[in-house]
């Protein structure tokens, strides 16, 4: 596993209460608890030198790329600053808990080839049936993609409000 994703798994779940505190503020839970997210994987990606791109967060000016947060290597020259490396992209989808809500941003995905791929969602109670074909549909499109292997799966992050956030890796079996 990644040290990025131990890093990202471990301070998630240390704001735990955080999370489930605002799952149950109000209409508008969605727009803070993905605020939290972010915030929470952008600092880790600052703390470890990267140039973050998000939506959402007032501080980062460039706003949101093809993937709701990304982490990049820059050479930096000015207006001729370069991209050099992609190292981390996020997609999230907690409030549209739904197989076509789900595989709309997981597909996203399948196009950072290089890149630690991150997918955030949730589970509701009593809706283990549809987390299952989901993950099924995350195991067949992996396996389907040309450029996915054993080495650069998917890490797909799972928040269960009784057990916080937990993680399974999604790699090839070809």
């Amino acid at each position: 596993m990644s040290q990025h994703v131990d890093e990202i798994m471990f301070n998630l779940n240390k704001e735990q209460k955080q999370f489930t505190s605002l799952l149950h503020s109000g209409l508008t839970w969605q727009t803070q608890w993905t605020k939290l997210l972010k915030t929470i994987i952008k600092d880790i990606g600052e703390k470890n030198g990267f140039f973050v791109n998000t939506g959402g967060l007032p501080e980062l000016e460039e706003g949101e790329w093809m993937f709701d947060l990304v982490w990049s290597k820059l050479h930096l020259n000015g207006d001729k600053t370069t991209i050099i490396d992609i190292p981390l992209v996020l997609e999230s989808e907690i409030s549209k808990i739904s197989f076509g809500g789900f595989k709309e941003d997981f597909d996203k995905l399948l196009v950072a080839t290089n890149s630690l791929k991150v997918f955030v969602t949730r589970t509701i109670k009593q809706q283990e049936t549809l987390l299952k074909e989901c993950i099924e549909y995350a195991q067949d499109a992996v396996n389907s993609n040309i450029n996915i292997n054993s080495k650069n799966g998917v890490y797909l992050i799972i928040w269960k409000e009784e057990k916080g956030f937990t993680l399974n890796y999604i790699k090839s079996h070809k």
